[in-house]
């Protein structure tokens, strides 16, 4: 079986992104085989085309660098750690015309296990599947915020967009790609994760905490602690804390800036595990060059926690929607 896994990059993020394709490769079982999509903006680097291909050759798979141009260049970014190629999956029903799904990887993710489990999960009837996104299930201030501000009837389906499983053939017939390329004028807070939620509301498969293991959440960061979930069953949150099938380090806090971070030891694993010397010297300068921004990142959760004070006051949809007012005023002159 083959199965296309996507993955978007720019030239800062090349490092990750091929460590988490190393992953998927290390850890396949023997019969399966993958072909990997990369969208890129066109400003790679050759050693970073260098290092991909490299490891292309080295396990005899495909990686296909897909240049996305300057598409999306005029979005304005809302979150710090996020960049411009996340909104490239939202082309890749068009991009990837010959397949029927696809699963899409966001670069900060470790594979711990063969994907066919994830690849197979039916689909009839849905769009996209995904694991529950914990915090705004449990944080009911900023879910009415939310679905005020977008429009969201609910958040009973939200998913973490870091890990798809996109039935691209059910997404074609619905013909919703040009209303996902409309949304994202939408100066959204969580930017193209509200745009793929809001979208697919009611064609929105529900998948198992595993399949997206995220280190924020507090389901898996507390298990020891007895932690009750109100979002995962206790199996669903015992499978994932003991057999993580894809770990996502799914917030600021990566183990390229934090080694004690939660589960950081995988990556690293990883990282000690790349035999191409080039690319090994490639993956260290990323990683001194994070750890150096390591400060600047912590001083900027100073502006997160101001924005939950907006929040839990009920003035946050107020305010945002006076900026918006103010940003489209001044590019109207």
């Amino acid at each position: 079986m083959m199965i296309p896994i996507v993955l978007a990059s720019d030239e800062k993020y090349i490092a990750p992104t091929y460590i988490t394709i190393l992953s998927a490769l290390i850890n396949k079982n023997e019969g399966t085989e993958y072909i990997f999509y990369l969208l890129c903006p066109n400003s790679i680097s050759v050693d970073g085309r260098q290092i991909l291909s490299s490891l292309a050759h080295q396990y005899e798979t495909s990686i296909n660098i897909v240049n996305m141009g300057n598409l999306f260049d005029n979005i304005e970014m809302k979150i710090d750690h996020i960049t411009v190629p996340t909104y490239y999956r939202l082309c890749l029903p068009e991009l990837l015309v010959k397949e029927k799904r696809c699963i899409y990887l966001d670069s900060d993710t470790i594979v711990n296990d063969d994907l066919t489990e994830l690849y197979e999960i039916p689909m009839e009837g849905y769009f996209i599947g995904g694991v529950l996104s914990e915090g705004i299930h449990i944080d009911r201030i900023y879910a009415r915020e939310l679905c005020k501000r977008i429009g969201l009837k609910d958040v009973s389906t939200y998913i973490n967009a870091g890990v798809l499983l996109m039935n691209l053939d059910e997404i074609r017939k619905a013909d919703i790609v040009g209303q996902w390329l409309e949304l994202t004028h939408k100066r959204f807070p969580a930017q193209d994760q509200d745009i793929l939620n809001l979208s697919c509301y009611g064609k929105i498969k529900v998948i198992e905490l595993k399949f997206n293991a995220m280190t924020k959440c507090n389901a898996i960061k507390d298990y020891n602690l007895t932690y009750e979930s109100s979002v995962y069953s206790e199996k669903e949150i015992r499978d994932a804390v003991n057999s993580p099938i894809i770990i996502h380090f799914a917030d600021r806090v990566k183990p390229w800036n934090d080694r004690k971070s939660l589960w950081a030891e995988y990556w690293w694993g990883m990282v000690d595990s790349v035999k191409d010397e080039f690319a090994y010297r490639y993956i260290n300068c990323f990683i001194d060059r994070y750890e150096k921004l390591s400060a600047i990142t912590k001083r900027k959760s100073l502006k997160q926690k101001f924005i939950r004070i907006t929040q839990v006051v009920g003035v946050y949809s107020t305010l945002k929607s006076l900026d918006d007012f103010i940003h489209s005023k001044g590019n109207q002159r």
